[in-house]
């Protein structure tokens, strides 16, 4: 086992560093599967709605408006030079 001091910020854990290091594809890849999920997700609130199981919230809503964010943050990942 080595011996570490331990972390003073989120930015010296092995694990935060570790994901900030994948690689353009690695990041699209993982948004990809994440904005797929959302997607699954938006589709068991409405139907649920729809069938009784559920009154009407603001989950659908506030499900887009995560699926913006997603998109807008892969969009800028996608832009970015290599």
């Amino acid at each position: 086992m080595v011996d570490r001091e331990p972390a003073k910020t989120f930015e010296d854990l092995i694990a935060w560093q570790k994901a900030h290091a994948r690689s353009r594809a690695d990041k699209a890849r993982i948004l990809n599967v994440a904005e797929a999920s959302l997607e699954e997700a938006r589709y068991h609130l409405r139907l649920a709605i729809d069938l009784g199981y559920m009154a009407p919230n603001d989950l659908p809503a506030r499900a887009l408006e995560v699926a913006r964010v997603l998109g807008a943050y892969t969009a800028t990942i996608a832009s970015r030079p290599a």
